[in-house]
């Protein structure tokens, strides 16, 4: 048995919503007035090449220097991440989570 935030009947749930085709009736009907001319008022306002300077950053490659039994503890730490994270997740759940905790690995923003 899993258990699961996810209505069973979430199909069902699903085909009776239907999108709102006229998106200014729907923020008509949520209280939210936008000008006619706000397409024109945001592209007056936004710079010609706003990323034009901007460096791109790329992730420093994996060391793969470490012994057998640092690369065993790895995967281990790893398999634990992915059971205590999304252990009740379908199995492209748990390969979401893996990918998410190698990206931390590898990103400078997650120290050791």
């Amino acid at each position: 048995m899993a258990t699961s935030c996810v209505p069973a009947d979430r199909p069902a749930v699903i085909a009776r919503v239907q999108p709102e085709r006229n998106s200014r009736a729907l923020l008509s009907r949520m209280a939210l007035h936008v000008p006619d001319d706000i397409s024109a008022k945001i592209a007056a306002a936004a710079p010609e090449a706003p990323f034009a300077a901007a460096v791109p950053f790329v992730a420093p490659p994996f060391l793969t220097s470490h012994s057998v039994d640092d690369a065993s503890r790895a995967a281990d730490c790893l398999t634990a991440a992915v059971y205590y994270e999304a252990r009740s997740q379908s199995e492209d759940g748990q390969r979401a989570v893996a990918q998410v905790v190698l990206n931390r690995v590898r990103d400078r923003a997650f120290p050791n």
